[in-house]
């Protein structure tokens, strides 16, 4: 593909897309990155850290030389500069305020081409509320219920070969599958007091306050279900050809021994073992 076509997606993307010019020292080692093109919504991200960006920029003053966003994003660009390949990664920023996915590859031997994602507009996208909402719900139900001597569950929900899905299918298009994924969940759960987020990237969860363990892992395979009867296409999936979800259930009635943490790794365990089982299953623990 030659660089005009490159230029038409760089404007053209609903996603954040930057060229960088790769900056060597004699021995032809890397030593900074200059912007050379950037798309709006690169922009939009980027004035996070320098409200004044321009086209010539460097990474060195976009981003303080102790600023661990630079110095993450750095350790990514040199591997490029030096090996080429295609890197990725997620993670949180402060200045940002949330997560952000980042994707780059070395378009020929001196440029870099990045795109990334303010991963809030993903969220946004799935209308389910984001991780810190999650952290206050839990940290709420967790209180009441151990006022109470009642019982809080939760269900933790990740989907299956997603980044397989994303290769096949490309980001706009999985970004679409994981908003039906999350309206999907909206609809089986009933209750007004139940509360289901999109922690970031594939993954889900589900508070389930006054909730057993029995009625905890019933409402998991109804997620599980309502989601494979909807039959999304994954070509790539080992074993259905469409997308599937692993879910693990926990519970526990909250005392003076115990934390709403020890519940997120009862839940995160059993998750682990939905995926081990050979995924699409339920799994659930207390």
């Amino acid at each position: 593909m030659d660089d005009a076509v490159y230029k038409k997606i760089l404007i053209e993307q609903p996603v954040g897309f930057a060229y960088l010019t790769i900056l060597r020292d004699e021995s032809g080692n890397p030593t900074d990155y200059e912007l050379s093109d950037m798309n709006s919504y690169a922009q939009m991200i980027l004035k996070a850290f320098k409200e004044d960006i321009i086209i010539g920029d460097r990474l060195t003053e976009l981003m303080p030389i102790n600023h661990n966003d630079r110095n993450n994003l750095r350790k990514l660009l040199d591997d490029i500069a030096v090996h080429g390949g295609r890197k990725e990664t997620e993670q949180y920023s402060l200045d940002l305020n949330h997560y952000y996915y980042v994707m780059a590859f070395r378009f020929d031997p001196d440029t870099i081409i990045v795109y990334f994602l303010d991963m809030s507009n993903m969220i946004f996208q799935s209308q389910l509320p984001t991780r810190d909402q999650f952290n206050l719900v839990l940290q709420q139900e967790w209180e009441r219920a151990n006022r109470n001597g009642s019982v809080i569950s939760v269900i933790m929900l990740d989907v299956d070969d997603f980044r397989n899905y994303n290769d096949a299918y490309g980001f706009i298009q999985s970004d679409q599958c994981l908003y039906i994924i999350a309206q999907t969940i909206r609809k089986v759960l009933k209750r007004p007091a139940d509360f289901a987020v999109r922690l970031g990237s594939d993954e889900f969860a589900c508070i389930l306050p006054e909730t057993d363990l029995r009625g905890a892992a019933l409402i998991g395979e109804n997620i599980r279900k309502a989601i494979q009867e909807i039959n999304i296409p994954h070509k790539l999936s080992p074993f259905l050809h469409s997308v599937s979800v692993s879910i693990g259930a926990a519970s526990i009635v909250p005392n003076q021994y115990n934390s709403f943490d020890d519940l997120l790794c009862l839940a995160e365990s059993a998750l682990k073992s939905a995926k081990s089982r050979g995924k699409n299953t339920v799994v659930s623990k207390c």
